[in-house]
């Protein structure tokens, strides 16, 4: 009925994305990366009449630290040219978001909200007020969340304001096994559950091990993404039928992962390049040398094919390798050279 694919580029970077339907409607994402391989524009295409068309984009901006400053959205509804839509500002304190505002085409306030934490460091509430035009708010509401005794999320609760006190609305909770996998869940409208999901999971594969494509506005609206310490290969979807009120089943959604044959990558130039490396086994840092002429960057995966490392300032006949960082393990070194790359095994202890 309906499936997502995703693209990765050299980098283990999400390139795009693709959602097609059964009824035929398609949408496809195209991500750009600045410097720091940080999403700075999701490009957003639709399927119309048969062809590709670019509908609208979402450009984001950074701090220093990281976190994520603004978003702003463009359309073009139809035409030759995109119009500003709307613009998130976020806004931080101690590396920790504590609020945000939502402007219209960057002049109408529409939005503003706050977050507010527990005494543990975890989210504890998202409260909102909206205007929609005016000079007083005119809707707010909330999202308050409550966790089980090892940290994990127990509930998140919605609520809207009548003018005089908060009302539940409903919300979302969640159920784990003894390794922290969130095994069930459900959304429910008031105390009736509306949607219920099972998740199974690969326990033979950490989910350290996988790469999961990268979601910067299900980041940004505060979506709950469900905790999980092994590889999800599947979700089952159950939903509330109206006429005989009972939960009914609607479909699975079955996760395939692509194994990176890293190990079976051969080396080029290996003897006239004559790199080095050592010691090995390691524990705090790795000596790359290359006698014969320069290290231009390292690449460290492990044996998943997951990207664990990546430096770039090379141009240098000896690079030193910080991997105090690794989990104990055998890991594959992608260490490029002017004439190519040299694949090596490493040990960490």
């Amino acid at each position: 009925m309906e499936y997502e694919k995703y693209f990765y580029n050299t980098d283990m970077l999400l390139e795009s994305s693709e959602n097609l339907w059964e009824d035929g409607t398609k949408y496809k994402d195209s991500l750009r990366y600045n410097g720091l391989n940080q999403v700075a524009q999701l490009d957003i295409y639709q399927l119309i009449d048969n062809q590709w068309k670019y509908t609208s984009y979402i450009e984001y901006t950074y701090d220093e630290n990281g976190n994520i400053t603004s978003r702003s959205n463009y359309n073009n509804f139809g035409g030759p040219t995109f119009t500003l839509g709307g613009i998130y500002n976020f806004f931080y304190e101690d590396d920790r978001q504590t609020g945000w505002e939502l402007w219209l085409g960057g002049n109408d306030l529409l939005e503003i909200g706050s977050l507010n934490y527990n005494p543990q460091g975890q989210l504890f509430n998202r409260i909102a007020q909206s205007f929609f035009g005016g000079s007083t708010p005119e809707n707010s509401w909330k999202q308050e969340n409550e966790y089980n005794a090892d940290g994990s999320l127990k509930a998140s609760k919605q609520y809207s304001w009548n003018g005089s006190s908060w009302i539940y609305t409903g919300g979302e909770w969640f159920e784990y096994d003894v390794y922290g996998n969130c095994i069930e869940s459900e959304r429910r409208s008031g105390n009736l559950v509306m949607d219920r999901y099972f998740y199974t999971y690969n326990m033979d594969i950490s989910q350290d091990n996988i790469i999961l494509p990268i979601d910067p506005e299900k980041k940004i609206h505060g979506g709950n993404q469900i905790e999980m310490q092994h590889m999800l290969v599947k979700s089952s979807w159950f939903t509330l039928d109206e006429i005989t009120n009972e939960l009914t089943y609607i479909w699975d959604y079955l996760y395939n992962y692509q194994i990176i044959p890293i190990l079976g990558i051969p080396s080029h130039e290996m003897a006239a390049e004559n790199i080095i490396i050592f010691p090995s086994p390691a524990r705090d840092e790795v000596t790359v040398l290359n006698r014969n002429s320069t290290v231009n960057g390292v690449k460290i995966f492990d044996i998943n094919g997951r990207q664990v490392l990546n430096i770039s300032n090379g141009n240098q006949r000896e690079m030193k390798v910080n991997v105090s960082h690794l989990k104990s393990g055998t890991y594959i070194m992608d260490v490029s050279t002017h004439r190519g790359s040299v694949f090596q095994k490493l040990i960490v202890q």
